[in-house]
């Protein structure tokens, strides 16, 4: 049995042989006697990994996160300028009023 490690110290070669019903570790430098031998599953993130092996790894160097279009366009507008959500600590803008709307408005300010 081999582990897997992100990071594998020395290279190991893995293969099938079919004809001979059997699967092969070579492992490129000597390994003492119950010590641990340690493959990689190449380039994954956690996601894969839990997804197809049923673990995930600690200090992931190939971890990713991957946003829907609908995070996408919030975080685009965080910055202000670009519709989407307002600028970090913006005021929020006033509802425009219709012109009648305002001038009552202004008529009730001044009584």
């Amino acid at each position: 049995m081999a582990n897997h490690a992100g990071r594998v110290v020395g290279r190991a070669d893995v293969s099938v042989e079919y004809f001979w019903d059997r699967y092969a570790v070579v492992a490129g430098e000597d390994v003492d006697v119950g010590g641990e031998v340690c493959i990689s599953y190449g380039k994954q993130s956690n996601d894969a990994l839990l997804q197809y092996f049923g673990f995930v790894e600690a200090g992931n160097a190939w971890e990713e996160y991957t946003f829907s279009p609908a995070v996408g366009a919030v975080v685009a507008g965080v910055g202000g300028g670009g519709g989407g959500a307002p600028a970090l600590g913006a005021r929020p803008r006033q509802r425009p009023q219709r012109p009648a709307a305002a001038a009552a408005a202004a008529a009730a300010s001044r009584r």
